[in-house]
């Protein structure tokens, strides 16, 4: 009898060692899981949600004494010399100095990452032939054959596109064209594109996210977890409780703090003190390291 009184006791002292480390672990990971800051989407006064490790979308401008005052830059096979204006700091992206290759009062200018490589350009740089609010197909085809000598849109693996009224008046259409490759399910380099009705394209964004196929190997099993672990963490306060999540769209690489890491696009569903259920988009960043089989 004293025996089996002593197993029991010591199967309780196990199983309480074993869930304190669980929680330990838990508490270790959920340090390393981040946010985004969507509080410009929400009334801030009214989110009952408890927010930890919010990543801000906050963009630091500063002046950079050591960057070249001009540079030679060629943009679809012609040679521009274009003026320093400021450079850009930002979470998820790397350095980048922005130069004005035309007018500041239009907006035109051009962002210049590592060997000047050109991951942005704003202003009207370049007009397709195209009737005017032609369907979006025939726009795709003019603006890949068009930007062929900058950049070749045909070799990604994805493409999004969508349309909306460029005014109040619905003068011209709005094309955003968004092209993406993906590795293992995740979302890597991409390119979005924004075209006018009339032919004007006036904004185009290159984001090289160069992953190596080994570094997303990712445990669908730890990612739930995690998911889940971080979204229970965030719900379930003394006003709201946690239900589920859905991702909407393919999840990305995302690099934080030097760190290679998954940004997901989720819906949260939770209920407040009245049972209603309540929705909520997050974006939340893991590390890979934490994903790994």
């Amino acid at each position: 009898m004293k025996k089996f009184i002593l197993f029991i006791f010591i199967s309780i002292i196990i199983a309480l060692t074993i869930s304190c480390e669980k929680a330990k672990i838990e508490d270790q990971n959920l340090q390393y899981i981040y946010e985004m800051d969507t509080s410009e989407e929400y009334d801030v006064a009214s989110d009952k949600l408890n927010h930890k490790n919010v990543i801000s979308n906050e963009i630091n401008y500063v002046q950079d004494q050591n960057a070249e005052n001009t540079k030679k830059i060629v943009i679809l096979d012609t040679e521009q010399t274009v003026t320093y204006f400021q450079t850009l700091y930002q979470a998820g992206f790397d350095k980048t100095d922005q130069y004005v290759w035309g007018s500041k009062d239009k907006g035109e200018y051009i962002y210049l990452g590592e060997e000047n490589s050109i991951e942005g350009i704003t202003g009207t740089f370049l007009e397709l032939n195209i009737p005017l609010n032609a369907e979006s197909h025939v726009v795709q085809k003019a603006l890949e054959n068009a930007l062929l000598p900058l950049i070749d849109l045909t070799g990604y693996q994805n493409v999004k596109d969508s349309v909306a009224t460029y005014n109040n008046e619905g003068q011209y259409y709005n094309y955003t064209f968004y092209y993406y490759n993906t590795i293992n399910g995740y979302q890597s380099d991409s390119v979005r594109v924004h075209v006018k009705g009339n032919g004007e394209v006036f904004a185009l964004w290159i984001n090289k996210n160069n992953v190596n196929e080994n570094d997303l190997l990712i445990s669908k099993e730890k990612e739930n977890k995690l998911l889940s672990l971080k979204l229970q963490d965030m719900c379930n306060t003394k006003d709201t409780k946690y239900s589920s999540f859905n991702i909407n769209n393919t999840p990305k690489f995302y690099k934080f703090d030097g760190e290679i890491c998954i940004q997901y696009d989720i819906t949260i569903i939770y209920m407040d003190t009245q049972n209603n259920e309540l929705t909520s988009r997050q974006f939340i960043v893991i590390p890979v390291r934490l994903l790994l089989e």
